[in-house]
């Protein structure tokens, strides 16, 4: 077996007997030493709406910031003022749909030109383009009680999922009743109240209602308000869903919580296009991700080769002993930290690469998807992050590499 195994060392270790007539200097490692350089679902067809259609979102977002003054850059902050934004523009009539085939544009003009109030799916719609509009990946979130098959009228609600980048989490807002959940001052995704719900710990939560939200109301109580909000999702914890398109066609992805079977009706109407999973991983996978891969210069080549090309005979008898005289020899073949660096991501709308060598570092804008690299000896430092169509960038792949 061991004599197989020195017939294809093409990784194995440096010399003996031979290195007496030789100078050998001292072995130089490469090596990462802190990283967070993770492959992380790079399933693009897992994203809402994930191709961006830039006039109309370039529409929406200037008919909006005519209205609102909103950062795009201010993130979790942004999340919140459109939010608040969009809860303040009509109340709510649990039965006026649009017509078919309407966007966030249209029906934020019939709101404002004539006055229209429309359902929690629509707050969900228009809150979720408007965030998609100023660079944010952002989703629709069905919640479904357990009995949403042929219970009676109220067994769902729709609320809206948003990718933080800042946080680097999705975090849910309910643009109907201007709230989001915090937990001791975490912001929450909808699965995470779920979790704290059945940890009997859904009391801790606190519901905030945003402040202009609470002022367009001189009586309104807040204590009374997230209490009742409280009551009120309590009802929603059988299923959750969110849109997503696979192999070009639309389908509903929905989370089982509590419901234990697969629903094929809402409220006794049809409920199709509907794929099923227990696996909360699904839904909540990481977005706007950069993979950096690592590529050597020159090719590996084989010892044997090496050994060849330096003129260096292997004297040892056994395979101990030629193992050995390998082993010592290694300083003489092992590589130098001098990469091509290529980068991959999972943005949906991405433009470009940017990169930084230091952790405090500006950050320089990288034409394609590959940079070289070459390191000196000691620490070396990389940060990496893809930018989209809007200007958002994403968070920071870093890795920090020790050469001596």
């Amino acid at each position: 077996m061991l004599s197989s195994f020195l017939g294809l060392m093409t990784f194995v270790p440096s010399a003996g007997s031979v290195s007496g007539r030789i100078k050998i200097p001292p072995l130089k490692k490469i090596e990462i030493i802190d990283t967070n350089n993770y492959f992380s679902g790079f399933s693009s067809d897992l994203y809402p709406e994930n191709s961006a259609d830039k006039a109309y979102l370039s529409n929406l977002r200037a008919y909006v910031l005519k209205r609102v003054r909103l950062d795009p850059q201010d993130d979790p902050g942004v999340i919140l003022k459109a939010l608040e934004w969009v809860s303040l523009q009509w109340k709510q009539d649990g039965m006026n749909e649009p017509r078919k085939g309407e966007s966030a544009l249209d029906i934020l003009k019939d709101v404002h030109q004539r006055g229209a109030r429309y359902r929690c799916v629509e707050y969900s719609l228009v809150l979720s383009e408007i965030l998609r509009s100023l660079g944010y990946v952002s989703r629709k979130l069905s919640l479904r009680s357990v009995n949403v098959a042929y219970g009676p009228g109220g067994q769902g609600h729709v609320g809206t999922e948003v990718w933080s980048n800042h946080l680097q989490k999705w975090i849910f807002v309910d643009p109907q009743f201007s709230v989001y959940p915090t937990y001791k001052g975490r912001y929450l995704n909808y699965y995470e109240i779920y979790r704290l719900k059945k940890q009997g710990k859904f009391s801790k939560i606190r519901f905030n209602a945003t402040p202009g939200y609470q002022k367009r109301d001189p009586k309104f109580n807040a204590q009374d308000y997230v209490r009742g909000y409280r009551q009120f999702l309590k009802q929603y914890f059988g299923y959750m869903a969110t849109p997503i398109t696979r192999s070009g066609k639309n389908y509903d992805l929905v989370l089982q919580l509590d419901g234990k079977r697969e629903p094929l009706t809402f409220q006794g109407l049809p409920l199709g296009n509907s794929l099923f999973t227990r696996d909360p991983r699904d839904l909540y996978f990481k977005v706007n991700q950069t993979l950096i891969n690592f590529q050597y210069r020159r090719d590996a080549g084989s010892y044997q080769k090496l050994l060849k090309e330096k003129g260096l005979v292997i004297t040892g008898k056994t395979d101990a002993e030629k193992i050995a005289e390998v082993k010592k020899l290694e300083p003489l073949f092992a590589d130098k930290p001098n990469f091509i660096l290529s980068f991959l991501n999972n943005s949906p709308w991405h433009s470009y690469y940017e990169y930084r060598l230091s952790a405090r570092g500006s950050w320089l804008k990288i034409s394609g998807d590959s940079m070289n690299w070459n390191l000196k000896s000691g620490r070396s430092y990389l940060e990496v992050r893809s930018v989209n169509q809007m200007e958002i960038p994403g968070p920071g792949t870093f890795v920090d590499v020790l050469y001596q």
